[in-house]
């Protein structure tokens, strides 16, 4: 759900698509009603190639199917199924340059994603099964082929009998249809147009099938078997110890930190590095070097304005202003 026009919430911590808008301009402007305070917020997109494929249908039904919406369909449809930093890809597409190296927020920044092994290979087996049931079958068909289900559809066809039928059985159907909307952004398949869109190679397709093309493919981190990812108690993602005032206090002092340089909160601390801190309470240099997200440049930059508001939250006196030292500002 997003608000309309003439609601003015800066709070809002979370923005959720449940599908992918019309185009990359909507997405920004959707999303971007998340964190106007200045602080850490969370936007998720949830998306399939059926979405694209269903905003082509409705734009075309309505006559709104231009040349210019195809193109920011698949502008749109680039950036959901991209492998780069998507704060970098944003601001770039509208013009500006993106002078960090990463965000370190978005899901490719944070290492969501990990390079699978051998991704030529597997490309070739899923272009080879979109060429050898004739280019005419959608997505669905694609992925029941590569895992050896014998659908009605499939039978009938008697596509069981190819020579790719189950070459990719134990790839799960979300990881799979992952890899077909990579190959579709990196225009090495296209998806027609229609109610009923179907998978055909585009001319770097071809190549990539042949040998001639490099290709890259990424997926979510797969759990080793028999393992469950259980958070612990020194995991920076719980609040298990955390001293939810302090918390508070530390998001305050990175604001201000943040307003007077010019950047957004989450380039000072993120929310990980805000809770161990107030896990842990450091008191000396040596301390704060032992909590999460801290290096010895970010403790040398900001280490003093955190260790001054944990001071004051717990009411000690600095050991710096018995010598007479200045105690530290905000820079």
């Amino acid at each position: 759900m997003a608000f309309g026009m003439g609601i003015d919430r800066s709070n809002i911590r979370y923005v959720i698509h449940a599908g992918a808008p019309r185009s990359v301009e909507h997405y920004q402007q959707e999303s971007g009603r998340a964190g106007r305070d200045g602080l850490e917020a969370e936007c998720v997109l949830l998306y399939s190639g059926a979405d694209f494929a269903r905003w082509r249908q409705m734009l075309e039904q309505s006559g709104e199917l231009s040349d210019t919406a195809r193109r920011l369909l698949r502008d749109m449809e680039r950036y959901a199924g991209g492998t780069r930093c998507r704060h970098r890809v944003l601001v770039e597409y509208f013009g500006q340059r993106y002078e960090r190296d990463a965000c370190e927020a978005c899901d490719w920044c944070l290492k969501e994603l990990e390079r699978i092994d051998d991704p030529n290979t597997l490309c070739q087996k899923v272009l080879s099964t979109v060429a050898r049931i004739g280019q005419s079958w959608g997505v669905g068909h694609v992925i029941d082929v590569l895992r050896g289900r014998s659908t009605d559809q499939v039978t009938a066809k008697r596509h069981q009998d190819l020579s790719t039928f189950g070459l990719l059985s134990e790839v799960p159907v979300a990881e799979l249809r992952g890899y077909l909307d990579q190959l579709t952004e990196q225009e090495f398949l296209r998806r027609t147009d229609g109610p009923y869109p179907v998978l055909q190679l585009t001319d770097a397709g071809v190549a990539a099938l042949k040998g001639h093309s490099d290709v890259e493919l990424y997926r979510q981190p797969r759990p080793a078997p028999g393992q469950t990812r259980r958070r612990t108690a020194t995991d920076p993602a719980t609040w298990q110890g955390v001293d939810r005032e302090l918390f508070e206090v530390l998001r305050q002092c990175r604001l201000e930190v943040a307003r007077a340089r010019g950047v957004p909160p989450y380039v000072v601390f993120n929310d990980n590095t805000l809770r161990d801190l107030a896990r842990r309470r450091p008191t000396t240099p040596g301390e704060l070097l032992a909590c999460y997200g801290i290096g010895t440049r970010r403790a040398e930059d900001l280490g003093p304005i955190i260790l001054e508001a944990i001071r004051a939250f717990a009411g000690e006196e600095d050991p710096g202003e018995s010598d007479g030292a200045n105690p530290p500002l905000l820079p």
